[in-house]
């Protein structure tokens, strides 16, 4: 959101990939704004792409300018926060977050404020819905596997009763059903890069033991955990008694 020049009213503006062309229509549906296709040049990658824009200028647009900017500057508040609900939350979501398949955890990429300001964030989705996470030395709000459900199942009943287009689905996770083959195609693809630098370190005698040697130095602090300890023991006990039924047969 910015103000242009001598203007009162500030003009809202959003841009995705082509490929999210459908959410930036439904914004458009949802605001009452505009949009546009146009090309765009990567000076990283030096090659053009293809993006959908809008833009919407509204009297609304005054109070949220109030709320959300601060001195020019888009920062977090308590007061802005006391604004959000499951919607906010899911668009939060389906605009700045992400998850990877292959593990189930995810992040929310809000660089753009403050790491005080995603501190701020974090205790607010810690207080209204219970999810814990974590701040990231990029200043990404980081959801572990454990977390990530309490999140989805927060934006995921939101996701269809305000029918959000069907390209933004892959940010639903397994919560989407059309998302298990690529989650599984994932995991492979994850498993055989493991294996692969797995037996890459085993061919070289210096990393092996370097390996050896990291994995015994955690596994010894893990087993400082009392409750790790009790679970790895149960564990070891219930290999052994099937580790002897196989053998008495």
């Amino acid at each position: 959101m910015s103000l242009q020049g001598r203007a009162i009213t500030p003009t809202y503006e959003e841009t995705h990939g082509y490929r999210q062309r459908d959410y930036i229509l439904w914004k458009c549906r949802v605001l009452g704004g505009s949009s546009r296709d146009a090309t765009y040049f990567d000076k990283r990658t030096g090659r053009f792409y293809l993006r959908s824009y809008m833009w919407v200028i509204d009297d609304r647009n005054q109070a949220l300018y109030a709320l959300f900017y601060h001195r020019g500057r888009k920062a977090i508040t308590y007061r802005a926060l006391s604004h959000m609900n499951e919607l906010g939350l899911t668009v939060l979501w389906l605009d700045d977050g992400s998850t990877k398949l292959h593990d189930g955890n995810g992040k929310l990429s809000l660089q753009s404020f403050l790491p005080n300001e995603n501190r701020l964030i974090m205790r607010w989705l810690e207080r209204q819905y219970g999810i814990e996470s974590v701040l990231t030395c990029e200043n990404e709000i980081f959801f572990n596997s454990r977390e990530m459900p309490k999140l989805l199942s927060c934006v995921y009943p939101v996701f269809k009763t305000w029918h959000f287009p069907a390209c933004m689905s892959y940010k639903m996770g397994f919560m989407e059903p059309q998302n298990a083959r690529a989650i599984e195609e994932a995991k492979e693809a994850r498993r055989s890069r493991d294996r692969a630098q797995y037996r890459k370190v085993m061919m070289d005698p210096v990393r092996k033991a370097k390996l050896h040697e990291t994995v015994k130095k955690a596994r010894w602090r893990r087993m400082q955990d009392l409750e790790y300890r009790r679970k790895y023991n149960e564990y070891q006990k219930e290999y052994m008694r099937m580790r002897r039924a196989r053998h008495a047969q």
